[in-house]
């Protein structure tokens, strides 16, 4: 399935600590964006291990499920690099696309890889309160542990992208935002426009400091999940940039040094980073920002790699 060009690209995800290794779990996570996104629909579907392209209907949870049913079932314990994941797209009327991701253990990595839901649409074809309505909605049911929606423009591009894209993977960032569990363990790429803090925030910067963030908007979704707005809608990033960024600002200096910094930039990739050393390895997460803990929810696949890497308690 090729991917749709965009004009103006907006990217929301949310990053689960559910690993969606689990069957049900992975369909329960499809079935929550369906149900929470009617404005926005889905035309085709793809799998990554299966040849067709589908056409989205009534039957296509029944059909992934019936596909899958086996794969996940061997795939929970011993498949240890790759996932199983569902591409979907809508060209009709609003251009979309997006992905459903089960997490996984990177060994190279020594890290779990959150389960995701993301998906990029064309700026002006929905508004924006619709996500945001659905980051909200998903939060609490899908464990979230960190979503965002927002959207790059030219000026963000030249201010701040080359700094991220020296030091972090920056998976897509030529064009768009993208949360990654391997940049999250080091340190928060920014502030984007609306942000999802979950229970690994929550415990990291306190609710109180999440409540009370200089932001436009604040709202408390449930006890370890507050959902943080940085102007009153989306197209501000485009028409104030200026005004929006220093919300930004304020509101990461309020949370403290946990976003990056170009005075404190790492490379986080093993190998040769931007200093050119062969054998450079990034410093341990937590020396130079703040981070969370992430701990993903036990289910068989957690508890068998724990066993495996020897760190059962």
């Amino acid at each position: 399935m090729e991917n749709l060009k965009f004009k103006q690209s907006v990217n929301v995800q949310l990053l689960s600590r559910k690993t969606m290794r689990n069957l049900d779990d992975f369909l329960t996570m499809i079935q929550i964006h369906i149900d929470s996104l009617p404005e926005l629909p889905i035309d085709e579907w793809l799998s990554w291990s299966k040849k067709g392209i589908y056409q989205w209907n009534e039957t296509s949870i029944q059909k992934i499920y019936d596909m899958f049913h086996h794969n996940f079932e061997h795939m929970e314990k011993y498949t240890e690099y790759g996932t199983f994941d569902i591409q979907w797209k809508h060209q009709k009327k609003i251009k979309a696309e997006g992905m459903w991701t089960p997490g996984f253990l990177s060994n190279a990595l020594n890290i779990f890889r959150h389960g995701s839901d993301r998906f990029t649409y064309e700026f002006n074809h929905l508004p924006c309160d619709v996500p945001v309505r659905y980051l909200k909605q998903a939060a609490v049911p899908l464990a979230v542990d960190f979503a965002f929606i927002d959207t790059m423009t030219e000026e963000y591009r030249m201010r701040y992208q080359p700094e991220q894209e020296r030091y972090l993977y920056c998976i897509g960032r030529s064009y768009a935002f993208y949360a990654a569990t391997i940049e999250l363990i080091h340190c928060l790429p920014d502030m984007y426009w609306g942000v999802v803090f979950g229970k690994a925030y929550s415990e990291l910067f306190g609710m109180d400091k999440l409540l009370s963030a200089p932001a436009y908007y604040v709202e408390q979704l449930s006890d370890d999940a507050v959902y943080i707005q940085l102007s009153e809608t989306l197209g501000d990033v485009l028409t104030d940039f200026d005004g929006v960024q220093v919300v930004r600002e304020k509101v990461k200096e309020h949370l403290g040094n946990a976003f990056f910094k170009p005075e404190l930039a790492y490379s986080i990739r093993s190998g040769t980073p931007a200093d050119e050393a062969p054998f450079y390895e990034p410093p341990e997460p937590g020396l130079v920002y703040n981070v969370p803990k992430f701990q993903l929810e036990k289910d068989r696949y957690v508890d068998w790699e724990d066993t495996w890497r020897g760190k059962e308690e």
